[in-house]
């Protein structure tokens, strides 16, 4: 934590000569934190680097050198504006953990494999973004993701871990692979889970064929839907 930023810092600009690795805790604790600047494009880790910045409302551009990204905006429940994930982050775990005020989650790239309680407590969250492939951990993902009652969530992934992954949500309806994890979930949990549709040409309950197209973000997907 910054000597003495708790309550007085409200925005930051960091020299272009930093060339650390590792931002974890630099800014937590900065209640007062509104912006930073200027993060280096040497950084690998962010572990928990904005934690409780409670008046955040946008979050910093992350560089793209940045594979872990854990708990990095935790308890920012100002935060309106996720940022932009790089392309090779492998580790979204706890995120963003109780940031209530997160209406859009961003896109989630195909290269990450943790996302244990990632958008925990997110209770302003309007749409669930879709899950790559590669992701192994989804324990708590969505837990106490209120809004998303009664939506589609996309997941392509078929996780070994999904404890609590909707906790505290109903009436949804997942795409996924026909016996994968998350088929598997969704069987255990018909309070939670309302309907199931596979990927691939798998009649669903709806009576439609789903045709889909996993890509790299697994936000571009191709859907051509059926009557059967």
């Amino acid at each position: 934590m910054n000597v003495g930023c708790a309550d007085r810092i409200t925005s930051d600009y960091l020299p272009d000569t930093l060339t650390s690795t590792s931002a974890e805790a630099w800014f937590s604790g900065c209640l007062a934190l509104e912006n930073v600047y200027g993060l280096p494009d040497t950084l690998k880790t962010m572990y928990q680097t904005f934690y409780d910045c409670m008046m955040m409302k946008t979050a910093p551009e992350i560089p793209d050198s940045v594979t872990e990204i854990e708990e990095t905006l935790y308890a920012c429940t100002a935060l309106e504006e996720a940022p932009t994930l790089p392309t090779g982050v492998t580790n979204l775990s706890g995120c963003f953990q109780d940031c209530s005020s997160l209406t859009k989650a961003p896109a989630i790239p195909g290269s990450v494999t943790k996302m244990y309680d990632t958008f925990y407590g997110c209770t302003s969250l309007q749409e669930a973004p879709a899950i790559p492939e590669n992701v192994n951990d989804m324990s708590g993902v969505f837990y106490g993701c209120t809004e998303l009652s009664g939506q589609n969530i996309t997941i392509y992934a078929s996780p070994a871990y999904t404890r609590d992954m909707l906790f505290r949500i109903s009436g949804v309806t997942l795409n996924c692979y026909k016996d994968s994890g998350i088929d598997s979930y969704a069987q255990e949990n018909p309070e939670t889970v309302s309907h199931v549709k596979y990927f691939g040409d798998v009649l669903t309950q709806t009576g439609d064929i789903t045709i889909n197209k996993p890509t790299d973000t697994a936000e571009e997907k191709i859907e051509i839907f059926v009557d059967a």
